[in-house]
């Protein structure tokens, strides 16, 4: 037996926030990818035989993290929705967003990895999966019979 969200209307508002600092994430990381896009002048890396490492830097960040953001908003609207589901799918991304960054920072000789956009956005996914570790997140989501069976 499942216990419903409304059952325990302490842990309502948590939720919702966890849902919003989801979506605030998602846009913060297409705005730095937007930023980090608009610095490169496009047509003339297009004119070129091969790309810049400045513009493969920036496709390989859009192409490995484009499919997060998108993630990020279901996450998002998961939480708001209270799916069981979004728990473990907002842990995940937080560990991939973690993970790309990581790499970057250390894994390659990337232009980026000066930026302090990279470290915010370490921080934020940092802070997130904390407070995704809280006990008023975790009881949103924990069934009732699995509780019972700890006591």
């Amino acid at each position: 037996m499942q216990r419903s969200i409304k059952e325990t209307p302490n842990v309502v508002w948590p939720v919702r926030i966890v849902g919003l600092l989801l979506f605030l994430q998602a846009f913060l990381i297409s705005g730095v990818t937007i930023h980090f896009a608009q610095q490169v002048n496009w047509e003339r890396e297009l004119e070129d035989i091969m790309l810049s490492m400045w513009a493969l830097d920036i496709l390989m960040w859009v192409a490995t993290l484009a499919p997060v953001i998108l993630l990020l908003l279901v996450t998002s609207l998961a939480f708001l929705l209270y799916r069981r589901f979004a728990w473990l799918l907002a842990m995940t991304l937080q560990g991939l967003i973690l993970l790309r960054c990581l790499i970057l920072y250390f894994g390659s000789n990337s232009l980026l990895r000066d930026s302090r956009w990279i470290h915010l956005i370490m921080l934020f996914a940092i802070v997130l999966v904390l407070y995704l570790n809280t006990t008023d997140i975790r009881l949103a989501f924990t069934t009732e019979q699995h509780h019972e069976s700890k006591s």
